[in-house]
């Protein structure tokens, strides 16, 4: 029997594998699972989408710590544009030089893989040429060619003498100078004065990571112009390489948020596996909502916000409190259902414009008999806290759920009463909070200097009004305020006589 010989070793493969090894050439997703054995997770295809498709020549990936942004785009992803064009240069940058060469070592070690050689058997190392953990070599037909097929350094390491025609900039932040307003500004610097002119003509850059403070490099980039990946339009591919040369003009932003709210209003973890909302809700009560919202769901709050700016704090209660008022907004608006169901508590004083002094605030999600329960728990737990003072519930007189709440927490003893509150929607909202932002700024507002753990989802939905996913907090500040605008609320502010109730309520 006559034995074929010089066939390439792929044609030696069984169909099954040989199929996996041309759909790894064709797709990232499938790339990963061959050469790597990492299955992608329906986050990550989003991601691949949008790696797999180089008419984005402008792409920022977002997503929470540990979504395995650096597995997938940092390593996946560019060891198989390094197989597919090993002529071409590449850059991997992050926050540090020792951070970035283990990677590119990574990187390095999986192009003498077996699985990766099947792939791409045309990418072969020049070592002679150099193989070390700043960078390496593969062989290309032009061997005067002098910069490194990888330059892997931190985004302050040496790069001014290479040129490039990718450039992966991933963490671009070093955790420890990120809280600098100085060290982000001069990261920013460095990226755009020293990292921007290393670019061959046609580059693509790539920014990955996740969110630390409004004008960090992420947040900067796409304040210059950006689109989210569902809202693309072709707008890449109409911008993917101007005539004139010039680079696209807006970034197509890849955002992963961990934690979804679905169309019925119920929540739903990115990565139910590894990550179930148990575990981020676990997380989110550790390290606080802000940090929580500016790293795992992406949205930082500025240092001052962009409506609700200044925060005027107290010490102790002053002797001439008056009474308490607790905002109460439902988890139903005027159009539909919101998320949750909220409370905030004001003190307040017995100036002709009373000063007012927050106190705690709550919130849950449930439908509306549990959480009218909860409210009327809240209201006593306040009128044990203060028993001389009178306290009375505030509900908007707007919104139908909100009366029928008001009918139903009177039958259970509670002072609840409706505020005036001019209807329509959002616009008037936002009008209602610049018209009551000032109380703030002037100290007629005041907030504890040492607050409980609950203020701060009360602040931080205050501080990223009105550009936020919520504002539940931000209704009851806006009813409470309103209540003490004077005869315009058609309500008076004599202190209110507690009425007892002899119905049954849930315990504290």
């Amino acid at each position: 029997m006559t034995q074929v010989t010089g066939l390439p070793e792929a044609a030696q493969l069984p169909a099954r594998v040989w199929g996996r090894v041309l759909s790894a050439r064709e797709t990232l997703p499938d790339y990963g699972e061959f050469v790597f054995g990492w299955p992608c997770e329906e986050h990550h295809q989003r991601w691949c989408r949008a790696l797999d498709d180089e008419r984005i020549r402008r792409l920022i990936v977002l997503g929470p710590p540990t979504s395995a942004k650096s597995t997938w785009v940092g390593m996946i992803y560019l060891s198989r544009q390094i197989g597919k064009n090993p002529t071409k240069h590449y850059a991997y940058l992050t926050y540090s030089d020792s951070v970035a060469q283990d990677r590119g070592v990574a990187v390095r070690d999986v192009v003498e893989t077996s699985e990766f050689q099947l792939v791409f058997p045309k990418a072969k190392p020049a070592k002679r040429k150099g193989w070390g953990e700043g960078g390496f070599f593969l062989q290309r037909p032009n061997e005067g060619d002098p910069d490194p097929t990888l330059r892997a350094a931190g985004i302050f390491g040496a790069v001014l003498a290479y040129h490039f025609e990718e450039i992966l900039l991933d963490d671009p932040h070093d955790p420890e100078e990120v809280l600098s307003k100085t060290q982000r500004d001069k990261a920013h610097r460095r990226f755009t004065t020293v990292i921007m002119p290393r670019q061959r003509p046609g580059v693509r850059i790539i920014v990955t990571g996740f969110r630390w403070a409004e004008d960090d490099i992420p947040g900067r980039l796409m304040s210059m112009g950006c689109h989210a990946d569902d809202e693309c339009n072709g707008r890449c591919e109409d911008h993917s390489e101007e005539e004139d040369g010039e680079a696209p003009s807006e970034w197509h932003v890849v955002h992963t948020k961990s934690i979804e709210t679905m169309s019925d209003g119920t929540e739903k973890s990115y990565w139910p596996g590894p990550w179930p909302l148990t575990r981020l809700y676990a997380i989110r009560n550790d390290i606080s909502a802000s940090v929580y919202a500016c790293q795992y769901q992406g949205l930082p709050a500025p240092e001052e916000g962009h409506i609700f700016k200044w925060y005027k704090t107290y010490r102790v209660l002053p002797d001439d409190i008056m009474g308490i008022v607790i905002g109460l907004d439902t988890a139903f608006t005027e159009e539909e259902r919101s998320d949750s169901t909220a409370w905030t508590a004001w003190a307040y004083d017995g100036k002709q414009k009373p000063w007012k002094y927050w106190l705690e605030a709550g919130e849950i999600k449930a439908e509306m008999p549990e959480a009218e329960k909860h409210a009327a728990m809240f209201v006593r737990k306040i009128q044990r806290q203060y028993p001389r003072l009178p306290v009375r519930l505030l509900v908007r007189s707007r919104v139908a759920i909100d009366r029928v709440a008001a009918q139903h927490l009177r039958t259970m003893g509670i002072d609840a009463i409706e505020v005036k509150m001019p209807s329509g929607g959002a616009r008037i909202k936002l009008a209602l909070a610049n018209m009551i932002a000032p109380e703030f700024e002037s100290g007629r507002a005041m907030v504890p200097e040492n607050a409980p753990p609950c203020f701060d989802p009360w602040l931080h939905q205050h501080k990223i009004y009105d550009r936020g996913a919520h504002d539940d907090y931000v209704e009851t500040t806006i009813v409470v305020m309103r209540y003490f605008a004077g005869p315009t609320v058609s309500v008076d502010r004599i202190p209110m006589r507690r009425v007892e109730s002899t119905m049954p309520i849930l315990p504290s």
